[in-house]
């Protein structure tokens, strides 16, 4: 985690101060930086590409258990777990017009205005 903030504010900060306010090693970042990217996160991220393809072709009206189900008829052998997992990475981190947990509201049908309360 420290490592992708680095990475990201490079441009900004310098990488040296930035290693020393996170607690980390410049040596360690730059053997990060060099790494290849996993076999887990490269196929990670074409099942988020696949997933957000059979999410745009449904109109965005498939959740999970719609798109693990075409996903599977596709022929990809994903867990369901691990497609609402991925589908919370994208949806919760990005402004995709999801409505927030604790954020419904219900509209009152009394005017707030009025003197008197409402009668049987």
């Amino acid at each position: 985690m420290s490592f992708r903030f680095i990475e990201d504010h490079r441009e900004t900060y310098p990488i040296r101060l930035m290693c020393a306010v996170l607690e980390v090693s410049p040596a360690g970042y730059y053997a990060w930086r060099e790494r290849p990217v996993s076999a887990r996160a490269g196929s990670n991220s074409t099942l988020l590409a696949e997933i957000r393809q059979v999410h745009h072709d449904s109109g965005q009206r498939y959740g999970s258990p719609r798109v693990y189900a075409a996903l599977r008829t596709q022929g990809r052998g994903a867990s369901r777990g691990r497609i609402e997992r991925l589908m919370r990475l994208i949806w919760h981190s990005s402004a995709h017009g999801a409505t927030p947990s604790g954020s419904h509201h219900r509209q009152s049908s009394r005017s707030a205005d009025r003197a008197e309360p409402d009668r049987a």
